[in-house]
């Protein structure tokens, strides 16, 4: 549990700053669908920590 969410949150922060490639983005968006599921409080403090707008993005760019 922790250590899933500590990368989670490390992937986030890497995809804010460009260092994830596309094959980790539509990874972390998959880990992030998981952990909006089990744990929404947990999902809701990564939107509050790295912005909406940021968790938009991410999912967004597994469309392209």
């Amino acid at each position: 549990g922790r250590e899933r969410k500590r990368k989670i949150s490390a992937m986030i922060h890497h995809f804010i700053n460009g260092k994830l490639s596309t094959d980790e983005c539509n990874k972390l968006v998959g880990l992030l669908a998981f952990a909006k599921n089990i744990e929404p409080s947990f999902y809701k403090s990564m939107v509050i920590k790295y912005g909406s707008d940021n968790i938009y993005k991410l999912q967004k760019q597994k469309d392209k």
